[in-house]
């Protein structure tokens, strides 16, 4: 009749408690991942990164972080690190093109 399926109509009651803010379309994303590194892997990160980044750069993170007996692959760790906020990176600013005016001769 409203150009309404019935299980959206019987899903909006079953959702909705009261108030018309119940009704508003919620995210869908995932709040947490099942392979998300732990704290642990993530303290193991911090001090390797403090210890090795300035010298050694990523790659001498990594081979620490192996012998201490991390399991996860490079692009992981670096991935983690960076959500981290331990890598900080210049933003490069785009040069204004200028428009000349050329004389007309």
């Amino acid at each position: 009749m409203y150009g309404v399926s019935l299980s959206s109509v019987k899903r909006w009651c079953k959702q909705y408690d009261g108030t018309w803010q119940s009704l508003l379309p919620k995210s869908h994303r995932p709040h947490s991942h099942p392979n998300r590194h732990t704290k642990r892997e993530e303290r193991q990160i911090r001090n390797s990164f403090k210890k090795c980044y300035e010298r050694y750069g990523w790659d001498g993170v990594y081979s620490d972080l192996k012998r201490k007996g991390y399991t996860r692959s490079y692009s992981g760790m670096i991935y983690a690190a960076k959500r981290m906020g331990l890598v900080k990176y210049k933003k490069t600013k785009k040069k204004s093109r200028k428009h000349r005016r050329y004389p007309n001769c």
